[in-house]
């Protein structure tokens, strides 16, 4: 059994259980002392299922969810400042205005700026594919990049740090909510990994 269930139902065990004593025992008395220490005892438990509990309009993409992708973006080599690409756009570049119409919008609507971000690294991942001999053919982003792995063009740190920033993107595609701070964080450490797989 998942362990989010399994402490979903603990927890209406024990609910129910401190209901059954309180209807049995009426005038059973718990100080505050006691009800602290009760409390103190469940929260360690309740850690993974609050952090992964859907709340109604959806799951939210925080802040730290950025910075732990931003992590291993930089881990991996793959920010500007390690890979070497220089993350700028020139003008003649032909998705220059195209990205900077994301980046632009990112304040305005982030789910959207997240979601263009993440058809432009699919876009740079299946044309460096192509250019390494790796042809896609309907194939997920994550199979080309493994691809890219056996070809040696990227390597195994690469994968994590993309499959986690894709995960997140995708999140933003199917319409997370997401902070302000964490979309920000988003964008750059996502430009960061669509100029380095551009440079290679």
């Amino acid at each position: 059994m998942h362990r989010k269930t399994l402490v979903a139902s603990a927890l209406s065990v024990l609910a129910l259980s401190a209901a059954v004593v309180r209807a049995a025992f009426p005038d059973l008395k718990i100080d505050t002392t006691t009800a602290l220490f009760l409390a103190l005892a469940v929260v360690p438990w309740l850690g993974e299922f609050l952090r992964s509990l859907e709340l109604p309009g959806g799951v939210k993409i925080e802040y730290q969810d950025a910075r732990l992708v931003q992590a291993g973006v930089v881990a991996a080599g793959l920010s500007t400042s390690n890979s070497g690409a220089s993350g700028t756009i020139t003008s003649e570049d032909k998705n220059s205005e195209r990205e900077r119409s994301y980046t632009e919008l990112i304040d305005r609507d982030p789910n959207l700026a997240l979601a263009g971000l993440r058809i432009e690294i699919e876009r740079a991942l299946v044309d460096l594919g192509k250019r390494r001999g790796v042809h896609a053919d309907r194939r997920s982003t994550l199979w080309i990049i493994k691809e890219l792995i056996s070809d040696g063009v990227l390597d195994s740190k690469a994968y994590l740090a993309i499959a986690d920033l894709i995960h997140l993107l995708n999140k933003a595609v199917h319409g997370a909510e997401i902070t302000p701070n964490a979309a920000r964080i988003a964008m750059e450490s996502g430009t960061q990994v669509l100029a380095s797989i551009r440079s290679r």
